[in-house]
């Protein structure tokens, strides 16, 4: 099954960052795109708007 590596970009007021990627399986990766958001928002309250930027198969196994 194909794994995916997503990155998060995060903008405010005070500037944009990329923030650490996420590896899912194919199976979830529409969820694993809402819980990293989420999870995003929580950690990075400086930032106001967060999106799934880039997904990248990195295995076919």
């Amino acid at each position: 099954m194909a794994k995916y590596e997503m990155l998060i970009a995060a903008s405010g007021k005070r500037g944009s960052a990329l923030l650490p990627c996420v590896v899912v399986d194919e199976k979830g990766i529409k969820r694993a795109a809402v819980r990293a958001k989420a999870m995003a928002r929580a950690c990075y309250p400086e930032y106001e708007k967060f999106n799934v930027v880039k997904m990248k198969v990195i295995s076919d196994e």
